[in-house]
């Protein structure tokens, strides 16, 4: 925890807010209950904080040229099924809660990725 590398206090604080799954949602006063996928409202967890933090370092890596962007066969396939999810969404009988879903994919894949790093 005493250390000098703020990724690793991001990493350390991203890993300890997940087990928890705290969430709430700044725009709605009573969230509707859905049974499966993603609520129909924007949800802030509380791990969302340190990936934030973990995504700022990590677009600051980039633009100093320290790390180069790699992609290999798994992100490929993983930003080709994110937008096959977004493809999807015109046939949707709910569009608002496929955006919500697909957008909590695109987070969670976002959240391997910078962690990967």
């Amino acid at each position: 925890m005493i250390t000098r590398q703020p990724k690793r206090i991001l990493l350390f604080f991203f890993v300890l807010a997940i087990p928890f799954n705290l969430r709430f949602t700044p725009f709605v006063d009573n969230l509707a209950y859905h049974s499966g996928g993603a609520p129909p409202a924007v949800l802030i967890y509380v791990y969302d904080f340190p990936l934030i933090g973990l995504l700022g370092l990590f677009l600051l890596e980039i633009t100093l040229h320290r790390k180069p962007l790699r992609f290999g066969v798994v992100d490929l396939l993983a930003v080709l099924f994110i937008l096959w999810n977004v493809v999807g969404i015109f046939r949707s009988v709910d569009v608002t809660l496929s955006l919500y879903e697909s957008f909590r994919i695109f987070k969670l894949y976002l959240a391997g990725y910078i962690v990967m790093l």
